[in-house]
């Protein structure tokens, strides 16, 4: 293992495992849809986590000993992250992504993580990437709708995509395929989401009448949905929720249950509601533009493969039991710190037919502006939706929750065959390595 694994700075992370899982089988990928895609994403090709467009088939196979790497410039590459190095989200991506850059380039590929935003703040880092302060980054794009107009349609609280992986699989298919112009300016290399949206509160609540008032923390692209309930949205930057639930300045937090643990607010915020209503945390990751073109084409091609086999064959695959399965929110739950509750499902469909208004009318207004694919991104979303949510369900994503809540949390945590996603249907823009 290469010794920059050790370098992540301000951050011990000797306890920390790469994690070698078996590959994801999965058919060749499936024609493009009628109509096809705009710009690519990376501008050369090849979208989001998407397939081997950069090569044609037969090329190389992305065998590093069957090509010219003479002219290869050997990475270091400063990667910004605003979360810590253990966040589970974070970690998944950045362990699996550095095995399989090394697998596949050697020596050619590496990155200095720094973690915390001790490079990038987690408002910063789109502009720090576009700036060439990191070369690349883990963003979360929530926090920004107003440059990602197609992207903030995955907040709307019409979406019920499922669990988690599900999610992040119909995130990089939904990407893939629409390849929106909102990311030319840089180079996305893969994405992430994070479904169910949590709602963790200080307080037991029954009716949607209950929020009226209530300061809620969210990211900006969820505000609305808060104000729709009745809720007053607070913008408060991920690092600052401890401090901002422990004061009592929000009284809740519109995220993941994870995200709650991560940050100890789960004392504070107690009460937990999967709300089913859009995509918590749609995150990803994107490179600087200049940097990207200024490696040879060969290089290029094999880093865009290094990100979607990392997604597509580890991240997937891993996403339920070393993300969902997370040990300090399961036994935060079975030490009663925290609570998983349901509300009724009549009242549940009321607060579902209060906010059902707001993606029909945002997509109205995307249209009225002018915005390219806007009717074309929520229709493909859909679509994306009723494939991946009967993939993995959200009644398995919960499944470790709930029974934590009973004290039955160890098994989960001590076999991952438990929460192992099934086989990939087809995915537009992505054949598995062993199918190639």
């Amino acid at each position: 293992m290469k010794k920059t694994m050790k370098r992540i700075l301000g951050m011990t992370l000797a306890a920390l495992m790469l994690v070698a899982m078996v590959a994801a089988c999965a058919p060749a990928a499936p024609a493009p849809p009628a109509g096809g895609g705009g710009a690519a994403a990376g501008g050369d090709g090849a979208a989001a986590g998407g397939g081997a467009a950069d090569a044609p088939a037969g090329h190389h196979g992305y065998d590093i000993n069957n090509v010219d790497t003479s002219d290869w410039v050997r990475l270091d590459m400063n990667y910004a992250t605003f979360l810590p190095a253990e966040n589970a989200a974070m970690n998944l991506n950045w362990t699996n992504q550095l095995a399989v850059g090394q697998e596949l380039m050697g020596e050619y590929f590496d990155f200095t993580l720094f973690p915390l935003g001790t490079l990038l703040s987690q408002g910063d880092s789109w502009e720090g990437v576009l700036a060439g302060t990191a070369p690349i980054a883990f963003v979360d794009f929530a926090i920004t709708p107003e440059l990602l107009p197609l992207t903030t349609l995955w907040s709307f609280p019409s979406n019920n995509v499922g669990g988690t992986v599900a999610a992040t699989a119909a995130f990089n298919e939904w990407m893939n395929i629409l390849q929106p112009a909102e990311f030319n300016d840089v180079v996305l290399l893969s994405v992430q989401a994070a479904a169910g949206t949590t709602l963790s509160t200080s307080f037991r609540w029954e009716r949607m009448e209950d929020l009226a008032g209530r300061q809620i923390g969210a990211m900006p692209a969820l505000h609305p949905t808060l104000t729709a309930l009745g809720a007053i949205p607070v913008n408060i930057p991920t690092a600052d929720v401890y401090d901002a639930a422990r004061s009592g300045l929000i009284e809740g937090m519109f995220w993941t249950i994870g995200a709650t643990v991560n940050v100890g607010a789960q004392t504070y915020l107690p009460y937990q509601w999967f709300s089913q209503m859009g995509t918590g945390h749609y995150l990803g990751v994107i490179m600087n533009r200049p940097f990207y073109e200024s490696l040879p084409q060969t290089q290029r091609e094999f880093l865009r493969e290094v990100f979607r086999r990392a997604m597509w064959e580890r991240i997937v695959v891993q996403q339920p039991h070393r993300q969902d399965v997370f040990p300090p929110a399961l036994e935060a739950l079975a030490a009663g710190q925290m609570e998983v509750f349901t509300i009724d499902p009549v009242e549940h469909q009321r607060m579902r037919d209060t906010v059902a208004y707001l993606r029909d009318d945002y997509v109205a207004d995307l249209i009225a502006r002018g915005v390219p694919d806007a009717q074309r991104a929520a229709d493909l979303l859909d679509e994306m939706t009723d494939k991946w949510r009967g993939w993995y369900t959200m009644e398995k994503f919960m499944t470790p929750f709930l029974a934590a809540m009973e004290g039955d949390h160890q098994r989960f945590i001590d076999d991952p065959s438990l929460m192992t996603p099934p086989p990939l249907p087809e995915v537009y823009g992505w054949t598995p390595s062993a199918d190639r």
